[in-house]
């Protein structure tokens, strides 16, 4: 699948209180070139991705679902993590704040997926949002480790 999204600092937090998160702890393959290799525990769901770059704000996607011993098993090659908390803000298009912990405390995102690069292209970023961080190493975790 098409993964489709632009990444931004904010300048002032949106409200949030009334969002649950949800809480994923992110460990990485390989990432450092245009193929990322991650797993993933997301509340009590554990994944595979793969990503490979197309362009700034295009990837090719695959995700799977693994059972918690292929996780941990991976978990022992990883060579770094993340560890976050995720709030949809929007549907349409998909908008997310991301608040890291650990090593990356104080980092936040706001990360928006589109459906087409037409839907990229005009999208005017909101007024809380900052920077536009979109192709920066900052943008992408594994290249943050």
């Amino acid at each position: 699948m098409k993964e489709i999204e632009r990444k931004f600092f904010i300048k002032t937090s949106p409200d949030i209180s009334a969002i649950t998160p949800w809480h994923s702890e992110r460990f990485f393959l390989k990432g450092k070139d245009d193929t990322e290799e991650r797993i993933s525990k997301i509340q009590d769901k554990f994944y595979y991705d793969k990503k490979n770059v197309i362009s700034a704000i295009e990837r090719n996607r695959e995700k799977k679902e693994i059972t918690e011993n292929e996780f941990n098993n991976l978990k022992s090659r990883a060579y770094g993590s993340t560890i976050r908390d995720t709030y949809l803000l929007s549907e349409n298009p998909k908008i997310t704040l991301q608040i890291y912990q650990g090593q990356f405390k104080g980092l936040i995102r706001a990360e928006v997926e589109f459906n087409s690069i037409e839907e990229a292209d005009t999208f005017i970023p909101l007024s809380w949002m900052g920077k536009e961080i979109t192709g920066l190493d900052i943008a992408r975790d594994s290249t943050i480790l």
